[in-house]
């Protein structure tokens, strides 16, 4: 029988025994795909401190640990562990806006946003998580790929233009940075890829993780906020928002990954 894996998320207020996603690996990136605002249709990776483990070193640690080549008919699914937990909002002074809380649908996490301004040499108006799926292929490479599958709600006045800033190829949101005076002015996204080490113990990883180009452009009285990430081993699964005629303030909701065994019939 032929080795499958799952990818099922279930957003209920439960827990599955299983491997916990391991904690993030930071350091530099490569570019990623998509329209920064004013940035054109280039978007170069930023480095970011405090490496910790990366993918490379992680694959290299599910060779070494692991018991033995992936069984023959193991399936394996991947959980998003309960309704997750807001981040505290930032800037955090900032007291204006209605408060929302959009979360992707079920199966579906957050992969990168769209924000919308007047122009490209404005700060953003509004800002709406772009929500896909995560397909593991088969053994026995069991190569993790993201599609784009929804758009959730534009918080909160719309402006003229639409831009779109998505994490590269094969990676999640895993936290933001950005730009604020009395508002917020830009938003960088931080991503990284998801791993699957394909031997038993059977384990997910996360990759380097690396940055957008901002969506926005930060004025002279604006100051640099964050960057403010999920806790370990937790992605982006939906935006939380304050926002009015501007966007006042800004955070992710997050909640953990689990790899599930399924038994044998």
């Amino acid at each position: 029988m032929r080795s499958r894996l799952f990818v099922i998320f279930a957003l209920a207020g439960c827990s599955f025994p299983g491997y916990l996603l391991e904690p993030l690996a930071t350091g530099g990136g490569s570019g990623a795909g998509g329209d920064g605002l004013g940035q054109g249709a280039g978007m170069g990776g930023v480095e970011t401190s405090g490496a910790r483990e990366s993918a490379a070193e992680a694959g290299d640690a599910g060779q070494t640990a692991g018991n033995g080549a992936a069984a023959s008919g193991v399936e394996l699914e991947v959980h998003v562990n309960g309704s997750g937990t807001t981040l505290d909002w930032l800037p955090s002074g900032n007291t204006g806006g209605t408060p929302y809380l959009d979360i992707c649908p079920a199966g579906l996490v957050l992969i990168g946003f769209k924000a919308t301004a007047d122009s490209d040499a404005t700060p953003i108006n509004s800002i709406a998580g772009v929500c896909g799926s995560v397909d593991i292929g088969p053994a026995p490479s069991f190569a993790v790929t993201t599609v784009v599958r929804t758009d959730l709600p534009f918080r909160h006045a719309n402006a003229a233009r639409v831009y779109t800033s998505l994490c590269p190829d094969n990676h999640v949101v895993v936290g933001f940075s950005g730009e604020d005076s009395d508002r917020i002015e830009a938003l960088t996204f931080r991503c990284a890829p998801l791993v699957v080490r394909a031997m038993p113990p059977y384990s997910l990883s996360f990759g380097e993780v690396i940055e957008t180009a901002p969506l926005g452009i930060a004025l002279a009285a604006s100051a640099p906020f964050g960057p403010q990430d999920c806790p370990d081993r937790q992605l982006g699964i939906g935006q939380a928002p304050k926002a009015g005629v501007f966007l006042d303030a800004f955070t992710l909701q997050c909640a953990p990954l689990v790899l599930v065994e399924v038994p044998p019939n």
